[in-house]
């Protein structure tokens, strides 16, 4: 019998959070609209903002590179969306997850390439 797999509300809520803030830094939108618009969709979840934006801002640390900076900006809507409701310590936890798992989807991407050439040269391609 297969396994249902629930959906985490908090995960989706952080999902929506992380897309609208990308949208709105890509948009140009103004850090006041676009704080209004985060702080509505996140409903008081001031936890779930901070997640996204920390885990943003870290992913963005290590992999600045590929967005131009709209992750930095959007991770800025994020925190501005927060307001002065927040623990600046669960802040940087958030920021090191990030880079954490930045650093190991890097990690996996460059042993998947080297496995990838060596079954290539060991094939004769």
């Amino acid at each position: 019998m297969a396994r249902v797999r629930r959906s985490d509300p908090d995960k989706i809520l952080a999902a929506q959070l992380d897309a609208t803030a990308r949208r709105a830094a890509f948009d140009g939108a103004t850090p006041d609209a676009a704080a209004s618009e985060l702080r509505a969709l996140a409903d008081g979840r001031v936890d779930i903002l901070m997640r996204a934006a920390g885990h943003m801002a870290g992913v963005w640390s290590v992999k600045a590179r590929y967005d131009g900076g709209v992750a930095l900006i959007a991770a800025g809507f994020l925190v501005r969306a927060m307001g002065t409701e927040t623990d600046d310590l669960n802040l940087a936890h958030w920021v090191d997850e990030g880079r954490f798992a930045a650093r190991r989807t890097v990690r996996d991407a460059a042993a998947l390439a080297s496995f990838q050439r060596a079954q290539r040269r060991s094939s004769g391609r």
